[in-house]
């Protein structure tokens, strides 16, 4: 090859990289738009279009009359050169006098047109509009649009401007260049079994059941870009995914009343004898669970010798120690339940009262999910409400369905209510679990193993109750926590200090680091588009510059510095690839499988579903759509329906066979109770809040590295620019995470004391108890002043012996509850006396009448 047919050969390669745009005009979906450069973000793509356009500025600037700038500096730089030559100067800096300016007048006079540059990750293309909307407001008051009175709006450019073709071969190779890289470190691809096989799940862990499409969760290598997607792509959630299991980890009750009855539970004598029925070898095996043999109940169950043999009630010994108790009904009870009736009352979304079935003449019959919250429901309510004593079961009872009920509140505003723009609570369960050891496909302690495991992995109906007995499980450890102990568990110094620190950052610190990290994401996308900006607009005064002799290097600085900021994208996605496996990482493996699988067995007693907008009318999936206007209602179920394409009857507090392949707790009342056992199992021994702080404190050093490193590695000698980058950043979201952290404190801190204030008065009116039962035997004069000092303390014995006598002389008939202990609510039915237990105690009424026992 001659030295004619190599240049040749090197302006044909020119030509195809100036005549190459990302997106051709007219390529399958995608619009008519003429762009080269590319960035991960909106807001860096934003900035980096203006660039263009102040670049094109500068460029008619320079032709306009800033010319002479460049004639002077070469004047300039010839009397140098000629005093160089007569100082005995090398050749060097003469002979650049001779090329400089031909450099010169290629960088800055061969230009190619452009719309701006794109928004994409990896080979897919984003919604270009949200570039245009965010570039508008500085493009239209450009010179270069004024003078060309070219319109600019969320449609785009009406033409393009002119910019300088070699910036422009510079950004789309750099582009194109971190555009393949990051496609080949998988970063944006995230392997679903199910697009081809269905691969046997004792062999992996990523065996979730997803309809997602697969550009959504996997991409071919290649550079054949992308148009039209209906969804963001995957890796829109890898930051968020902290967040996420931030708020299952923190879950807590949103009422206080609610808090306030559960606190005063635990501390009467309902409390105590709840205490006494936990094993408290079992207990604290399960807190000090390190990898196998996790208890499978921390409850006393009837023999233990044999834990599943058939006996009247698992959980009898619970409910004769709570049942034999009674206890003033709280007024923070009442005014729950009051609440729930109003809202019922007054509005179609969620209530506590509409989450269960209250009638206990449907008890063996089911109810859909229709007819839960309506009038006779709200009868049976307020017959507690008239009550003065309460039985410490139907206390406990009333405790954990609103837990429950609380727990599908959480899912439904955490994932049925966020997430990025189109994607559904399944696309969010699915990254979520992702890579997670969950044996939904072996048998539990109850026996066998879920249904539909077979070749679909684990369904989306699994994802999600797995995720909500995640929640309820963190609820009640969480509540628990801000309590006195429930069982104490000895723990040496050393023990104690580990646990001190491993809390920190499960808690204050992991919420300050997250805080620090979302500021610092929220802002690196503006340094980095603006940075960007200035560097494209410098780029003909560079060009100018570079003429003298002495900086013909500085075209080399200023391309070393654009690359630097270029390849953050690239770090960015790096860091994405080991954020996938550190996430798996946090709950796959051996100790995790086990209390993973404690978690999913909670779903045997019972789940949840939620109503309304329903995808493209879909059962199978019973979420809202993303774009659905209704508030979605949740119900509790008798049974999770793990492979149901319907909506299964809403909970029926009397029921007996909510699980008909149950034998263990197939009661609505033992199988709540049985909840609550597992959930303290799995509560005691789950860590899932600490390692999302160590997730968060290692992804943070990690993504603020990038800057750091990328610097180190382009610019060399001058990589102190990084640090600049690091405290422009870092200083806001180092004060933010500062603020979280005190805020987190703080609100903790005032739920810490609100509970502490109701402990102490409930212990002291415990005290007032225990002392007026001893008195009680020592004359009738003692317990009439017993009587009035509960009657001033409660302020309701009064309505409630008014209420009692205007019953009793309507001819309704009553029974006292204390002759039958355990009883909750009674329904008289064909002469025959029903509780919650489904057993009936005789009696020949053929009233109808709804009658609680805890009446003193």
């Amino acid at each position: 090859m001659n030295l004619f047919e190599f240049f040749q050969l090197g302006a044909a390669s020119l030509d195809f990289f100036i005549q190459s745009s990302i997106l051709p005009g007219g390529s399958g979906d995608c619009e008519d738009w003429i762009l080269f450069g590319s960035a991960f973000n909106a807001i860096t793509a934003a900035w980096a279009t203006l660039g263009y356009y102040a670049q094109a500025d500068v460029l008619y600037y320079i032709n306009a009359g800033w010319q002479k700038f460049a004639i002077l500096l070469y004047v300039g730089a010839g009397i140098a050169v000629i005093a160089s030559i007569a100082f005995g100067q090398t050749p060097k800096m003469w002979a650049w006098f001779l090329i400089g300016p031909a450099v010169f007048y290629w960088l800055i006079d061969t230009r190619q047109p452009a719309d701006g540059v794109a928004w994409m990750v990896g080979a897919y293309m984003q919604d270009q509009n949200e570039v245009w909307k965010q570039a508008e407001a500085g493009a239209v008051n450009s010179g270069i649009v004024r003078r060309g009175n070219l319109s600019f709006n969320a449609r785009g450019p009406s033409a393009p401007v002119e910019v300088s073709t070699p910036f422009l071969m510079l950004d789309s190779i750099v582009s194109d260049t971190v555009r393949q890289l990051s496609s080949w470190t998988g970063a944006l691809s995230q392997v679903n079994p199910y697009e081809n096989i269905a691969p046997s799940s004792t062999e992996t862990s990523v065996a979730l059941q997803s309809d997602a499409p697969g550009y959504y969760f996997g991409e071919e290598l290649s550079s054949e870009e992308q148009c039209g997607a209906d969804k963001v792509h995957f890796s829109a959630v890898s930051d968020k995914k902290w967040q996420y299991l931030n708020s299952v980890t923190q879950a807590e009750l949103t009422n206080t009343d609610a808090r306030d009855a559960f606190a005063r539970f635990m501390a009467s004598e309902c409390g105590g004898n709840l205490s006494s029925v936990i094993d408290f070898t079992k207990y604290a095996k399960a807190m000090n669970f390190k990898d196998r043999d996790l208890p499978d109940s921390a409850i006393f169950r009837g023999n233990f010798n044999s834990p599943f043999s058939s006996v009247e009630s698992e959980y009898a010994q619970l409910r004769l120690e709570l049942g034999k108790q009674q206890v003033p009904t709280p007024l923070t009870l009442k005014r729950l339940l009051e609440e729930s009736i109003q809202q019922t009352q007054s509005s179609e979304g969620s209530s506590f009262l509409r989450s269960v079935e209250w009638d206990p003449t449907t008890a063996s019959t089911g109810s859909g999910l229709d007819q839960c919250g309506q009038t006779q429901d709200a009868q049976v309510v307020k017959s507690v409400l008239s009550r003065d004593l309460i039985t410490c079961d139907a206390y406990l009872y009333m405790l954990l369905l609103y837990f429950r009920y609380e727990a599908a509140l959480i899912f439904s505003q955490t994932f049925q209510s966020s997430g990025p723009s189109g994607w559904f609570p399944h696309d969010l369960t699915y990254n979520m679990l992702y890579g997670w050891d969950i044996p939904y496909d072996e048998p539990t302690s109850n026996g066998p193993a879920l249904p539909c495991p077979a070749g679909n992995g684990m369904s989306i109906q699994s994802q999600y109750q797995f995720v909500y007995n995640l929640i309820l499980a963190h609820l009640f450890r969480n509540e628990l926590n801000r309590l006195p102990e429930l069982v104490t568990v000895g723990k040496d110094k050393t023990q104690a200090i580990m646990d001190d620190s491993q809390l920190y950052n499960a808690t204050i610190g992991s919420t300050s680091k997250a805080a620090e990290v979302y500021t610092w994401s929220l802002m690196i996308p503006y340094v980095q588009g603006i940075l960007l900006y200035l560097l494209s607009m410098a780029f003909p005064i560079v060009c100018m510059l570079m003429l003298v002799p002495s900086w013909m290097k500085i075209i080399v600085t200023w391309a070393s510095f654009f690359v630097w900021v270029k390849l953050w994208d690239l770090g960015f996605a790096f860091v994405a690839t080991l954020e996938r496996t550190l996430w798996a990482q946090m709950a796959n493996s051996n100790a995790s499988r086990e209390v993973n699988g404690r978690i999913l067995e909670m779903s045997d007693y019972g789940g949840f579903t939620t109503t309304d907008c329903k995808y493209n009318g879909d059962q199978l999936y019973p979420y809202p759509d993303p774009g659905c206007t209704e508030t979605p209602i949740v119900y509790l179920t008798e049974a999770p329906g793990w492979c149901g394409t319907e909506p299964l009857d809403c909970l029926n507090i009397f029921a007996q066979d909510v699980n008909s392949g149950n034998g263990f707790a197939s009661g609505a009342f033992d199988a709540s109770v049985r909840i609550f056992d597992l959930a303290l199992v799995a509560g005691a021994a789950l860590d899932f809040d600490l390692a999302n702080g160590y997730y968060i404190y290692i992804m943070s050093a990690l993504y603020f590295a990038v800057p750091a490193v990328t610097g180190q590695m382009v610019l060399g000698a001058k990589s102190g620019m990084a640090g600049m980058v690091d405290k422009i950043a870092g200083d806001p979201a180092g004060k933010a995470g500062n603020a979280a952290g005190l805020s987190f404190t703080g609100n903790e801190t005032a739920r810490v004391k609100q509970n502490a204030a109701t402990v102490s008065q409930e212990s002291k009116a415990k005290g007032y108890r225990e002392s007026g039962l001893v008195d009680k035997a020592l004359g009738q004069q003692n317990q009439a002043a017993e009587h009035g000092r509960l009657a001033a303390v409660h302020g309701q014995i009064a309505e409630g012996e008014n209420r009692r006598a205007q019953a009793i002389a309507s001819g309704n008939e009553y029974r006292r509850a204390a002759q039958q202990p355990g009883h909750i609510l009674t329904k008289t039915v064909m002469g025959l006396n029903y509780d919650w237990t489904g057993r009936a105690w005789g009696g020949n009424s053929s009233g109808g009448e709804y009658t609680v026992s805890g009446k003193g």
